[in-house]
């Protein structure tokens, strides 16, 4: 069975009322970054989530999401 991961983290980020600037600031990371893996366009590593994740005050497994490859 394949697997693909989905990030959460732009749904998160907007509940949170945060800009793509606002949380790079926060999570110390680069807004381009960000965007690119809201986009689709590049996976992120562990330590980069658990950034994400502390700075969205969410646990880093809130940030994925797991489904089945259709």
């Amino acid at each position: 069975m394949d697997v693909e991961v989905i990030y959460n983290i732009r749904r998160i980020r907007k509940i949170r009322g945060m800009t793509i600037e606002e949380l790079a600031k926060r999570a110390e990371v680069s807004s381009g970054q960000i965007s690119d893996i809201e986009n689709g366009k590049h996976h992120a590593t562990v330590p980069f989530i658990c950034r994400l994740a502390i700075a969205l005050r969410v646990q880093a497994e809130k940030l994925y999401i797991y489904r089945r490859k259709k």
